[in-house]
């Protein structure tokens, strides 16, 4: 690593989550109108010393076998970095647009309106956009942020900002990790799509939840959202998730 170099917090990379999003985005991918790019916004922060993102152990099961192999081989060989998903999408035939995956890209609270500028708007275009913080859209106050690490939030303005470059019939893809009050789950579920709504300009959202973490999906055109939405109830019975949609009215 160089001078100018900063590591990464690639923890996550390659354990059980990993391979949901994964795959959940390559289903999103290969929608029936016709594939489409990955736009992967990743949101890396520098990293905190913790053991999070330690679940290296787990079964293909019924997702792509590819993938799991792909993932388990970087695992094991010590190549736990997000920019090895660049020579995956390329075996696969995928146009990837990976923003912030290395080193000289890191996503910090203090960088974070030169952060969202710096993605080209051809990359928002007909394409899946997926955002990918450590936690997921903010909550709660300023100091319970700033303890848990305000870095690892997308903040509404920041989707909000985005939002005009994104294009009609692209899919936006939030990662939210979920709080562990049960009784406060479906009320989570269901503010965090109608937050992305409004962020995004769109009339509706659809999730897709292990009830640990949430993929909340959305788009601008009725049809892209609608046809993106069957592709997650599709995802869910594959796997035995939850997943809906809720209407956003204005």
């Amino acid at each position: 690593m160089t001078g100018s170099e900063v590591a990464l917090k690639d923890q996550y990379f390659a354990d059980k989550r990993d391979f949901f999003k994964w795959d959940l985005l390559e289903d999103l991918v290969a929608l029936p109108e016709g594939r489409c790019a990955l736009c992967y916004v990743a949101m890396l922060t520098q990293p905190d010393g913790t053991r999070e993102g330690v679940f290296k152990r787990y079964d293909a099961g019924a997702r792509r076998g590819e993938l799991h192999s792909f993932l388990r081989s970087c695992a094991s060989s010590g190549r736990r970095e997000v920019k090895e998903m660049r020579k995956y999408f390329a075996s696969r035939g995928i146009e990837y647009r990976p923003i912030g995956d290395t080193s000289d890209q890191y996503y910090s609270h203090a960088t974070r309106e030169a952060y969202f500028r710096r993605i080209p708007d051809s990359s928002l275009e007909e394409a899946v956009v997926f955002f990918d913080p450590d936690i997921g859209l903010n909550a709660g106050s300023g100091s319970y942020k700033r303890r848990v690490g305000i870095d690892k939030y997308l903040f509404d303005e920041d989707l909000r900002g985005c939002s005009p470059r994104i294009g009609g019939s692209s899919v936006v893809v939030v990662y939210q990790h979920l709080q562990r009050d049960r009784s406060r789950f479906w009320d989570d579920i269901e503010d965090r799509c109608l937050r992305v709504c409004s962020a995004v300009g769109a009339s509706g959202a659809s999730f897709v939840t292990d009830r640990d973490v949430a993929f909340l999906v959305t788009a601008k055109d009725s049809v892209t959202r609608l046809t993106a939405a069957r592709t997650i109830v599709e995802h869910a019975h594959k796997h035995g998730l939850d997943s809906g949609e809720l209407v956003h009215r204005r």
